[in-house]
């Protein structure tokens, strides 16, 4: 459970592959599901809704297209790898291929930890 008062985490349901996946923002800025980079406050998320929500009140989200300036993702393209693979599993795919890319330097973890929470 995140207890950091700047972030929060949404659940949000991808009807595409019928799985409920966490978004994160930080201080009102969207935060990258692959990299953790902090995208500027306004700008839409990697996934963002659609208005409908599933019974239980999670939010349908569906691809904004939208590229990472650090990773280079485009949610919606690079980050869908068919009906055998969750999202999840394909971010934790091309966050590999990222740190790869960027030589597993210090920034790129402690972005990793700090905006995600994820020990890399």
């Amino acid at each position: 459970m995140n207890e950091d008062p700047d972030i929060q985490d949404e659940k949000v349901w991808v009807e595409s592959t019928g799985e409920v996946v966490r978004l994160r923002t930080k201080r009102g800025r969207p935060v990258c599901p692959v990299c953790g980079s902090l995208w500027s406050a306004g700008d839409e998320h990697a996934w963002h809704k659609s208005g409908e929500s599933r019974p239980d009140g999670t939010p349908k989200v569906y691809p904004s297209y939208q590229i990472c300036d650090c990773c280079n993702t485009e949610f919606g393209n690079d980050d869908t790898g068919g009906s055998d693979q969750s999202l999840a599993s394909v971010w934790r795919l091309l966050r590999s291929e990222w740190l790869e890319k960027v030589g597993r330097c210090a920034s790129a973890l402690a972005q990793l930890r700090s905006n995600l929470g994820i020990d890399a």
